[in-house]
């Protein structure tokens, strides 16, 4: 019998958690000792202990990243292959898109500051604070259709097929006529792995061809989608065979 996991998205839990810890409660605290005039010392050892309880979740994050990358890994997977057949369409690489993911940083951050800090002191409600909300709300908005929307989609595996686009091309295949990939780092010496692997174009083979695609951004697991979807193909064809 499969043993049910209870938090299928540990990642997304952890660093919820963890903001939430750092900013949410912060910000709570700032507004509550204006309002209620909370005594220095109590407000003190409150802060204190955010500070201890945001740290350690720092310490639990990292110390078992492994195990919760293992379960988004193993969610992903499932999810694919429950999904393989029924037209839902999974984006494994898209074109990069940096600057819009940094917008979108910034732009929470900015948002955090002039809706949650600011909003309810009444010193900063001048028409330039007010522009500074409405910037806030529109850099997030913008970068978050360019991250998320308006990025070319490259590779996607829908309904048991890989479907490719590019520039010059557009096609469908089976995953088994995928040879394999090759990641081509555009600073091959940056001893960070994470920034290596975020700059870099990838090259399919195919069985007659290679197709390059430029600025790709990888999904994580992408290794291991590439291996199960092989295998739903395997398996499908011995089921009609």
């Amino acid at each position: 019998m499969r043993k049910k996991v209870l938090i299928k998205h540990p990642l997304f839990l952890f660093i919820f958690s963890i903001l939430f810890g750092i900013l949410g409660i912060a910000a709570l605290m700032l507004h509550l000792e204006r309002l209620l005039l909370i005594p220095n010392y109590i407000n003190a050892i409150i802060m204190i202990s955010i500070t201890v309880l945001s740290c350690v979740g720092l310490i639990l994050f990292f110390k078992n990243l492994g195990k919760i990358l293992k379960q988004e890994e193993k969610t992903k997977l499932q999810k694919i292959t429950k999904n393989a057949f029924n037209n839902k369409s999974t984006l494994l690489i898209q074109k990069r898109c940096v600057i819009a993911n940094m917008s979108l940083i910034i732009g929470g951050v900015c948002v955090y500051i002039a809706w949650i800090i600011f909003i309810p002191i009444a010193e900063f409600n001048s028409f330039e604070i007010w522009l500074f909300r409405g910037i806030s709300i529109l850099i997030t908005i913008l970068a978050s259709i360019f991250s998320f929307v308006t990025p070319s989609k490259m590779l996607v595996y829908k309904n048991g097929k890989l479907h490719i686009n590019t520039p010059e091309k557009s096609l469908s295949i089976k995953p088994s006529e995928l040879i394999k990939y090759e990641k081509i780092y555009s600073h091959p010496k940056e001893k960070n792995p994470y920034k290596k692997s975020l700059f870099c174009d990838v090259v399919l083979y195919l069985e007659n061809e290679k197709i390059l695609l430029k600025k790709a951004d990888c999904d994580f697991f992408l290794k291991s989608i590439i291996k199960t979807i092989k295998d739903i193909e395997l398996k499908n064809e011995n089921i009609k065979n």
